[in-house]
């Protein structure tokens, strides 16, 4: 599909593979994810952004909706061609979450905020962001790998930006940046601070070969540390209390009996809350 625009944007990366990101615009899009992984199965250059202003079959993590109303929020993708072992490829969700929350505090910042927006703005491990126990942000990365290497990872980010309201099914889950500061944001300054912030995760990240640059800053920054929580997957369910991210990104639970555990996927909630995390 042919885009709207096609413009090239000057990261503040030098070095880094994404110092230069071509951006191409769509009005409206299924998916901005599956965009581009096809033109990445076609060839399409790492540093490749497609965003969209709306999309109508938006995709979460497990198969989720992403409500993606008109003229109101980002929902953006980007190719990467990481030449990196294929069970790092997780770590890059890490990176984006990280990049996405430094983004948002930076235009936060701007609207005069009525209070530090350093404690509003969380990560939920390992791909959310959340303010006042409710998701703004959701992070989908996707990967084509042919005889066990990685070809190409899509990371598609979605940020609830100036969306006034919510339907009644994720009213209790979902909040946008503007319901929680109460001014509106500008979209394009966001994508641009984004794409800003993600290119200089991303060097740190291939550099280290894994969070070791960030980590700190990821940790510092997450949901529920030193708390109860539940992790659960398919078929399974821990508890424990939560300590953290090792370098590889890998959730640390301390267990009943005081063993530091690694969790390398599942969902998390605080254990006792009503609250989306």
């Amino acid at each position: 599909m042919k885009p709207d625009s096609v413009k090239q944007m000057q990261t503040a990366a030098p070095g880094s593979p994404l110092s230069v990101c071509r951006i191409l615009s769509y009005q409206e899009l299924g998916s901005t994810n599956a965009e581009l992984l096809e033109r990445a199965d076609m060839g399409e250059p790492e540093g490749t952004v497609v965003t969209a202003d709306t999309q109508t079959a938006g995709r979460g993590r497990r198969g989720r909706n992403w409500y993606s109303p008109p003229g109101q929020d980002i929902y953006l993708s980007i190719l990467l061609r990481p030449q990196i072992p294929a069970e790092k490829a997780s770590g890059l969700t890490l990176a984006a979450a990280a990049a996405v929350r430094e983004a948002i505090l930076m235009n936060a910042a701007r609207t005069d905020p009525k209070e530090d927006p350093e404690k509003r703005y969380r990560i939920k491990w390992p791909n959310d962001i959340v303010a006042d126990g409710k998701k703004v942000c959701g992070i989908l990365t996707e990967t084509r790998m042919e005889d066990m290497q990685i070809q190409a990872v899509v990371v598609g980010i979605g940020i609830n930006v100036n969306t006034p309201s919510f339907p009644e099914e994720i009213r209790n889950i979902a909040a946008s940046l503007c319901s929680v500061e109460g001014k509106l944001f500008d979209r394009q300054q966001l994508i641009r601070d984004l794409l800003q912030c993600f290119a200089r995760k991303y060097a740190l990240f291939l550099r280290s070969g894994d969070l070791s640059g960030f980590a700190d800053e990821y940790r510092a920054s997450m949901a529920g540390i030193g708390q109860s929580v539940r992790i659960s997957g398919p078929f399974w369910e821990k508890c424990g209390i939560l300590r953290g991210i090792d370098a590889s990104g890998g959730l640390l639970l301390q267990t009943e009996d005081g063993r530091i555990e690694k969790v390398i996927s599942g969902e998390v909630s605080l254990r006792g809350m009503d609250a989306y995390i």
